[in-house]
């Protein structure tokens, strides 16, 4: 019995003793109660369409004392079959292609990340362009070249890029959201000079000198006394 059970199948086994007693299915069903229709299942090994372990077991040991077999080791080896046989059918987890997949989304949506930002600075590069890469301005308002005044109270107005930095006369002045800034200064006699610095996010510079002349009276004969001098901050 072991020896045939390390060869064939139980229902090879069953098969086999059936054809030495020359007893058909009909018969079999006869002499042990259990109908045609299992031992057919039992024989072709169809076993999901089985009853449950408590009848299977009972339907083994009738099979088994009318052919002659040893009922225990039958069912033994049957139940052994079987959950190896469950095993072999059991679908084993693709995890080469799950992880393939995974890596895959992983990678799509990385693309698309990259895609997206890539994007964002171009259209940053497009919007901003100039003041990122070009040379900064200056736009001054009412300061033409040599620029002549009779008072001494003078106020610079105009307008940079509000990223950038603006100095008038080494000094920072601080521009609005829009990049419009307003300063005044006292002017002395003759000419006062100012010197614009625009300074550009990647260090870029713009450097502008403008003069504005204080012209003061003088009394008859007296000539003017012309300096080149630099006004005074109104703060």
């Amino acid at each position: 019995m072991e020896e045939f059970m390390e060869t064939k199948t139980v229902a090879e086994i069953i098969s086999d003793a059936m054809k030495s007693k020359n007893i058909s299915i009909e018969k079999l069903a006869q002499l042990t109660g259990i109908s045609e229709r299992f031992l057919e299942l039992m024989i072709k090994e169809k076993a999901g369409k089985l009853p449950s372990t408590p009848y299977m077991r009972g339907y083994f040991l009738r099979i088994a004392d009318t052919l002659n077999l040893n009922g225990e080791e039958l069912w033994s080896e049957y139940q052994r079959q079987n959950a190896v046989q469950k095993f072999k059918d059991k679908p084993e987890p693709n995890r080469g292609t799950n992880k393939e997949e995974w890596i895959k989304k992983l990678m799509n949506t990385k693309t698309l990340i990259a895609i997206g930002v890539g994007l964002g600075i171009l259209l940053v590069i497009i919007w901003r362009g100039p003041a990122f890469i070009g040379k900064p301005t200056l736009s001054l308002e009412h300061f033409d070249d040599n620029v002549s005044v009779s008072t001494s109270s003078f106020v610079v107005k105009g307008k940079i890029d509000p990223k950038n930095q603006l100095t008038i006369n080494d000094e920072v002045v601080f521009p609005d959201d829009t990049g419009t800034f307003e300063k005044s200064f006292t002017l002395t006699s003759g000419f006062n000079t100012f010197n614009f610095k625009v300074r550009g996010i990647l260090g870029k510079e713009l450097d502008v000198t403008k003069q504005v002349y204080l012209s003061t009276s003088t009394k008859k004969g007296e000539k003017q006394v012309e300096n080149n001098n630099q006004p005074t901050t109104n703060n």
